[in-house]
């Protein structure tokens, strides 16, 4: 993909590429899945390990219970295997099923995420 943009990161460092978006849904060519998935599996260990090095405790106890309604929610709607968040709050990259994974997550898993979070992803 060499016109890919360089992408925006939000606040939760999640990546997104506005000028690809604005042309409907779109998916990572298999080329790129395939040759970037060494880079990925360190990118997901990276983060998973800085996240649990970084990420403070749960400020509240609401905060982690609403994380495990997400998760909850989540395997009801066709993910059984979906993880409790961790202690602090979060999910590890590595421990989530296949379909919400990037750099490809699936459609199933977005609208998924949608219902869970109340629309937020």
């Amino acid at each position: 993909m060499p016109s890919l943009p360089d992408p925006q990161v939000d606040t939760e460092g999640n990546d997104h590429y506005p000028s690809l978006d604005a042309h409907g849904p779109w998916r990572w060519p298999q080329s790129v899945i395939n040759g970037c998935a060494k880079v990925w599996a360190q990118v997901h260990a990276i983060r998973d390990q800085y996240d649990s090095e970084h990420r403070p405790a749960a400020e509240t106890a609401a905060e982690y219970q609403r994380g495990v309604r997400i998760a909850e929610c989540i395997r009801r709607h066709g993910f059984p295997t979906f993880p409790d968040p961790s202690p602090s709050g979060g999910f590890q990259v590595s421990t989530v099923p296949p379909g919400f994974q990037k750099p490809n997550i699936s459609s199933q898993a977005a609208a998924v995420l949608r219902i869970c979070t109340g629309g937020k992803k």
